[in-house]
């Protein structure tokens, strides 16, 4: 009994409260735990790893004394979405944490390479590859290791499947004397997985990450599973990480090529005799275009927003092409004319490189021009969602009639600009419960493609319906009857030679990708490739901004890419706000739209709405420059954001 409390007051307890500091102080959870070892969970796979590196670290320079030596600990960290059951977490994920642990050896942290992506640009941690491994009831996983002293990689339990038989015996005496440690009391298991996704999390964009995890490795569009995704009132984009923030979180380039379980990536690839790569690493924030101080340079915008116009936070941007200017739409306002109306900007900007001034409309006002249709509520989460301009007359549809409580009820509507301040209504293009068309992207036919009806040139939509809880849709109008609709036909669905198939009613239409979690989507042209390219931001298979592309308006779509997660780009804590930053990172406020909020400090920026600018997209050499304008939600502002992609 002495023995017992002498070993539990002196060892146990220090080594216990080191962990749980070191936990605390990373923003970690701890989930549960048995003897020595402990499963914690973080809603950020970057923190995990943090927290692991510091409790090696302090163990190292104050050492806890046990019977055998130094308590000497090993660590292995997953990312994933384990099942909740009987209060705790369970499935393959989490197994996989276990085995990732069991590989690693005393003083040693161990990634699975679904983490280490997710984690890899970390600039305060260098990683050493390890090879494969066969993990048991896993299979083969690449692993890890984070060098937390600079020493280099330590000798892993068990070898790499690559290793000789030399290395074999020489693992199986580490493995030995690890296990002596483990019935020492002297080992220790540090896993990090992540909660099954909610609907939706303060973080914004991403489901309740935990663990150093962020989303599983993403897989074609089309058999993704449909989880529910957060109300539109959430405010918080899909996308921004594994660990992610809020939404509104990825793996290296190779997830751009399309596996062998992925005919319709590969199909679409082949048909357009090219693919394109998402550049890993090439993701930059060029400069913000709302408010007056950039947050992340302190340094002035450009467009000087409070200055010019008393307007100091918005989110959206979607633009199009008119007159020779580039058109931004921007939602939920907060600024001199009160509410949160909407209101519309331009630029005469052709290289982004070179800056963007955006000069908002005023119609003779000292403000800001809002989008009012007479007739039309334009309120909270009320916003314009897609423009086009056809013979000279622009065009703006709005998505109105939200209902936050009830059923949802809301409804697009077709409106036209009549010089200099009125927002003229047309039609109802769609409407929940049953509309796919709520929220859309707009472009004109650059050249009717073998597969469209007769009666073109069309204004081709792709459409989302209930936000962030929707597939995307496709339909066409012809141009001479868009504004009546008069013609409309939706995609149906390919027929046993792989043609499209075209319907007059709106329920027969049939997704062009598959996802369950879209609300905001950007399609535009590339005419130097002859390719569709498609943003939009997701909360599954991987939380972030994707891209797929086509040499169709339907399809099929390539497999999705990540082209910008908050944390693996490094974002978080730079330009997006973190509430978890042990520092302040002066970048909370302005916020919108959140209720109950007293304190703009602990509300978590996210990604959202990425769409993209067509005009400034630049085929130059073997690669495709992307720019396209974000949302990130805290603070309330919209930055322009660059992606490169390999042509190949």
């Amino acid at each position: 009994g002495e023995r017992d409390r002498a070993y539990l007051e002196g060892i146990q307890k220090r080594h216990f409260s080191l962990i749980r500091e070191c936990c605390r102080a990373h923003g970690g959870q701890e989930v549960s735990t048995m003897g020595d070892s402990f499963c914690l969970t973080f809603d950020h796979p970057v923190e995990a790893v943090r927290c692991a590196t510091d409790i090696q670290k302090r163990l190292a320079a104050a050492p806890i004394e046990t019977p055998r030596g130094p308590l000497r600990l090993r660590i292995g960290i997953h990312s994933g979405f384990p099942e909740p059951f009987e209060g705790g977490w369970h499935g393959t994920d989490v197994d996989t944490a276990a085995r990732v642990e069991a590989t690693a050896t005393q003083r040693q942290i161990l990634l699975s390479s679904r983490t280490y992506e997710l984690v890899r640009q970390m600039t305060d941690v260098k990683f050493h590859p390890r090879g494969e491994f066969a993990l048991k009831g896993v299979d083969r996983m690449a692993l890890w290791e984070a060098d937390w002293d600079a020493k280099g990689p330590r000798p892993t339990a068990v070898p790499p499947l690559s290793a000789g038989l030399h290395k074999k015996q020489a693992a199986f005496a580490l493995a030995a004397a690890a296990l002596i440690l483990v019935a020492a009391g002297a080992a220790y298991r540090f896993r990090t997985v992540q909660k099954q996704p909610t609907v939706a999390n303060e973080t914004g964009n991403a489901p309740a990450t935990s663990g150093a995890t962020t989303a599983p490795v993403p897989g074609p569009i089309k058999e993704q599973p449909q989880p529910a995704a957060a109300k539109k009132s959430d405010r918080v984009a899909p996308g921004a990480a594994a660990a992610n923030a809020p939404s509104k979180e990825p793996h290296p380039a190779k997830v751009a090529e399309p596996p062998a379980h992925a005919p319709a990536a590969a199909t679409a690839a082949a048909a357009a005799g090219r693919g394109l790569h998402y550049v890993l690493g090439s993701t930059v924030k060029l400069e913000q275009l709302i408010g007056e101080d950039d947050n992340e340079r302190h340094k002035p915008t450009r467009s000087q927003t409070i200055t010019r116009y008393h307007l100091k936070g918005a989110d959206l941007g979607s633009s199009f092409e008119h007159e020779g200017r580039a058109y931004f739409l921007f939602g939920d306002v907060m600024g001199r004319m009160g509410g949160v109306l909407d209101t519309i900007a331009m630029t005469d900007a052709h290289d982004p490189e070179l800056g963007v001034r955006l000069d908002f409309l005023t119609a003779g006002r000292a403000g800001y021009l809002t989008i009012e249709p007479p007739g039309i509520s334009m309120g909270r989460f009320e916003v314009p969602v897609a423009g086009i301009s056809l013979g000279g007359q622009m065009h703006v549809v709005v998505s109105t009639n939200h209902s936050e409580r009830n059923a949802p009820t809301d409804r697009s509507v077709l409106t036209k600009f009549v010089p200099p301040a009125t927002f003229q209504p047309l039609r109802t293009i769609s409407q929940l419960p049953a509309g796919r068309f709520v929220r859309m992207s707009m472009h004109v036919d650059p050249g009717t493609p073998a597969g469209l009806p007769s009666g073109g040139p069309f204004v081709i939509l792709w459409g989302t319906g209930d936000y962030r809880k929707s597939d995307a849709y496709l339909s066409i109008v012809p141009v001479a009857e868009f504004a009546s609709g008069k013609g409309t036909r939706y995609f149906a669905g390919l027929d046993a030679a792989g043609a499209p198939t075209w319907s007059e009613k709106e329920p027969d239409a049939k997704p062009i990708a598959k996802n369950g979690t879209l609300g905001d989507l950007s399609v535009t042209w590339c005419k130097d490739l002859g390719l569709w390219l498609m943003t939009y931001d997701q909360r599954e298979p991987a939380l972030g901004i994707a891209f797929s592309y086509s040499r169709t308006p339907w399809g099929p779509w390539s497999q999705p890419q990540i082209l910008f997660n908050i944390i693996r780009d490094g974002a978080l804590g730079k330009f997006i706000h973190n509430p978890r930053a042990k520092t302040d990172d002066g970048l909370a406020g302005p916020v919108f739209g959140l209720k109950n909020q007293v304190d703009p400090a602990s509300i978590h920026g996210a990604a959202y709405a990425p769409y993209v600018v067509e005009r400034w997209t630049k085929v130059q050499g073997s690669e495709l420059d992307l720019y396209y304008v974000l949302s990130t939600l805290n603070p309330y502002v919209v930055v322009l954001m660059k992606s490169r992609l390999q042509i190949e």
